[in-house]
């Protein structure tokens, strides 16, 4: 993706004076900025409101929204010619995502901070329960890590703001402890959920992508994963990585256990016929 080229593809839709300081930077930050709110974008570009309106103006629209969508539509102008053919363009898509990718999985090696992990997994096996809880494009990953941490001795339950979890609050045990995974866009039920939870006690750890971020201000330490991904897609990389070193180092703790527990597992899915 060309920046310049886009630069050059929304200057030529202006209408009038364009701070061009700001346009730089929503270019530059185009998969995170066309999901803010005009109160995080201008926190974020250090504007007023007033200046931020003033800028769309620039542009001949009237909202965020149109400036948002005149930004996508500069975008998805460049990158991948659309005289392709169908091979050439998925294999630029490809590329496009594997370079998404492999930037998020070299960020999170190079600011792995062990010293942390260790602690959540020395919290998660001395819990009674860790309730995990993550919502709409965060769900698969709360599945999975119920599932994962499970295999490695975790007992877990998965918590769902989507549904009626008042009987499932009132039921969890002050021991537990909460595992909360929530990116962008933040989900205000997740938040809820937690206020209501910390002034109950719990204790309460984050998996996120921004030290900033709604639930890393409500739990006791949280833990940020890279999860830069484009436009309106997710990725769930980092994540994984995170949630599979943590079910392997403290499945490790306790070989025999682990062995065993996989081998229950087995002779009940065969007893069952769950697999061919």
């Amino acid at each position: 993706m060309d920046n310049r080229e886009i630069r050059s593809r929304l200057l030529e839709r202006a209408v009038g004076p364009v701070n061009e300081k700001m346009l730089d930077y929503m270019i530059a930050n185009f998969n995170e900025v066309t999901f803010m709110s005009a109160e995080k974008l201008c926190y974020a570009m250090g504007c007023t409101e007033e200046e931020l309106r003033e800028f769309w103006t620039g542009f001949g629209v009237g909202s965020l929204l149109e400036l948002m969508t005149l930004l996508r539509q500069a975008v998805y102008g460049e990158g991948i010619p659309a005289d392709e053919d169908r091979e050439h363009k998925l294999r630029s898509i490809t590329d496009m995502v594997m370079r998404y990718e492999l930037d998020n999985i070299t960020d999170y090696v190079s600011a792995l901070d062990p010293a942390l992990l260790d602690r959540l997994a020395r919290d998660m096996t001395a819990a009674t329960e860790v309730y995990i809880l993550g919502v709409r494009s965060t769900a698969p990953m709360a599945v999975y890590a119920a599932h994962i941490l499970s295999a490695a001795g975790i007992r877990t339950r998965k918590l769902d703001v989507a549904e009626n979890y008042v009987d499932g609050v009132v039921n969890m045990d002050r021991g537990g402890l909460v595992l909360a995974l929530d990116f962008t866009r933040y989900h205000k039920g997740t938040l809820v959920l937690l206020n209501l939870l910390r002034k109950k006690g719990f204790n309460i750890v984050a998996i996120t992508d921004n030290p900033d971020a709604p639930v890393a201000k409500v739990a006791q330490y949280s833990i940020c994963v890279p999860r830069r991904s484009y436009d309106y897609t997710d990725s769930f990389v980092t994540t994984t990585m995170l949630l599979n070193t943590l079910a392997v180092y403290v499945g490790l703790h306790d070989k025999p256990a682990l062995i065993g527990r996989l081998r229950e597992y087995d002779e009940t899915t065969q007893s069952l016929e769950f697999f061919f």
